[in-house]
């Protein structure tokens, strides 16, 4: 689940970071501090309108997810797949504190 949610992020972002990071290079080198805060302030604008899409989106798909999905309807090889991911991720992480 988790790297679904991690999937989805990164194709809402569509790649503007690198697009942005890209965009700063040269103001930055030329200390033109005017456009670094424009393109800032764009770039703020633009992944606050990407956040809101997202938990908009993540909150019509939750509230309508119910009537989309059957009780009960599993995937047969996927039942307790994510349980059996996260009992591996945490079981070869425990610490000794004695």
């Amino acid at each position: 689940m988790s790297n679904n949610l991690m999937g989805f992020l990164a194709f809402a972002e569509l790649g503007l970071g690198t697009a942005f990071t890209f965009s700063l290079f040269s103001p930055l080198a030329n200390n033109d501090w005017e456009t670094t805060r424009k393109i800032m302030l764009f770039l703020k604008k633009t992944f606050n309108a990407i956040g809101l899409v997202v938990v908009v989106g993540g909150g019509l798909i939750a509230v309508f997810l119910p009537l989309l999905v059957k009780d009960g309807q599993m995937i047969p090889h996927m039942q307790g797949a994510d349980v059996k991911i996260m009992d591996r991720f945490f079981r070869h992480r425990e610490v000794d504190v004695s």
